[in-house]
């Protein structure tokens, strides 16, 4: 990425931190743990946008990225050292309990009733969110 592409990386990227630290305040349970979550995937894409060294404009690249599932694109950067064993069960526990919240019986699932189960997939969502972030900071943006 260009210097240039980086700035407005950043700005949108501290929009969304914006816009996720106002669901945290509002409290809105279900925004923050989908928006926690696509914000996960569209970082994990990013990652590997980074990983394989591709520019804005190579779509081809950017098609195969898009082409692979979520798991695939997970394992692979898992192994390749970017994130910290810590980091990889954070993120991995948001993927868990959002797919049991969001892709099993809803009205059985006593996260999504419970004052307790609702704080405790708030704190998931957002050690998810912060650890794509920071991760993401630490590797990728050097902006001088």
């Amino acid at each position: 990425m260009s210097k240039e592409s980086d700035r407005t990386f950043i700005t949108s990227f501290n929009t969304v931190q914006d816009t996720f630290a106002r669901l945290i305040v509002e409290k809105n349970f279900g925004e923050i743990v989908l928006v926690s979550w696509a914000y996960t995937e569209y970082m994990i894409d990013q990652f590997m946008v980074k990983q394989f060294k591709l520019e804005n404009d190579d779509r081809k690249g950017r098609e195969f990225i898009s082409k692979l599932g979520f798991n695939e694109k997970w394992e692979y950067l898992k192994k390749c050292g970017i994130f910290t064993e810590r980091e990889k069960e954070k993120i991995s526990l948001l993927q868990s309990k959002r797919n049991k919240l969001f892709h099993s019986d809803l009205f059985n699932n006593p996260d999504y009733y419970s004052d307790d189960g609702r704080k405790r997939l708030i704190a998931i969502a957002k050690d998810s969110f912060y650890t794509v972030s920071e991760v993401f900071e630490r590797k990728y943006i050097k902006l001088k």
